[in-house]
């Protein structure tokens, strides 16, 4: 692929769109008010042009809405877009990379996420530095859903520990080396951080609304109902890839889930994270 060095118009740009697979067109009628929000919340990953407006109006939504469109947008591949975007604007801009563990959990009273925090970072595995615990509404395959959760749901004071003098991988050049290779002393000597991401536990339910994700209005809507013919595949194959991702609509259930369930803890970095659960804005109500 050719990077872009002229400016495009909507029209190539829904071009190129639709020729990557990236493009779900919608000819139902769809009321603005009511029912595009839900149909955008739904598709999350895929732009939807909205083509039976009022008015007779079209609409191009959720474009850009991953990594993968910004790259199209560029002309470029998804592993050089940081490198193709750092040398247009003439700065650095390193890319992500965690080294981690993620834990998936509902904690049934307050404190006891930080407790199997400690337990992960006490493993006898000793590459994990960083471990955050989120609650069951949050996608831990996405690191746009992660970052999200610590932007709203993370007192940095009162929810962020870091534990000092503790063993770590001897081969994590970021902290201080004892000993030399080969020798019993050899180790690296550093910390460790605990991040509690999640909301408060259902035991203090008045607390738990605050922390709430904020949905769009019908969200019983279906954008299979609403697609052209010619997206229902694309739309079809989109949802079976997610359909264990929460939705807005049973986020209340999940937050009803046991409180007994175990806890999942998954690397960072070491799935294959799958940017397709975005969601629409979000935060605190």
């Amino acid at each position: 692929m050719m990077p872009n060095t002229y400016p495009k118009d909507m029209r190539s740009w829904i071009a190129d769109l639709e020729s990557a697979g990236e493009l779900v067109h919608i000819d139902k009628s769809v009321d603005p008010l009511t029912e595009m929000g839900s149909l955008l919340f739904q598709s999350r990953e895929k732009a939807l042009l909205f083509e039976s407006l009022p008015h007779g109006w079209r609409s191009l939504g959720q474009a850009p809405a991953n990594i993968r469109h910004a790259a199209i947008a560029f002309g470029t591949s998804e592993e050089a877009l940081v490198s193709f975007v750092a040398d247009r604007i003439d700065r650095c801009i390193p890319p992500v990379r965690a080294g981690g563990l993620v834990v998936q959990m509902t904690p049934r009273a307050y404190g006891e996420a930080k407790n199997v925090l400690l337990a992960a970072l006490a493993s006898e595995y000793q590459h994990p530095k960083l471990v955050i615990a989120v609650d069951a509404d949050v996608d831990i395959f996405n690191p746009a859903e992660l970052l999200w959760a610590f932007s709203t749901r993370v007192n940095p004071q009162q929810d962020v520990v870091i534990i000092p003098g503790t063993h770590n991988h001897a081969m994590d050049a970021s902290l201080p080396e004892l000993g030399s290779p080969g020798t019993a002393l050899w180790q690296r000597l550093g910390s460790k951080m605990l991040v509690d991401a999640t909301i408060p536990p259902p035991a203090d339910p008045e607390a738990r609304p605050m922390f709430e994700r904020i949905c769009p209005r019908n969200p019983q809507l279906r954008l299979e109902d609403f697609a052209a013919p010619e997206s229902l595949a694309l739309v079809r194959a989109r949802f079976r890839r997610v359909s264990s991702a929460p939705s807005c609509r049973d986020a209340s259930r999940v937050a009803r889930m046991s409180q007994r369930a175990a806890p999942k803890a998954r690397p960072v970095g070491t799935c294959g994270c799958n940017p397709a659960y975005r969601g629409a804005p979000r935060g605190k109500l």
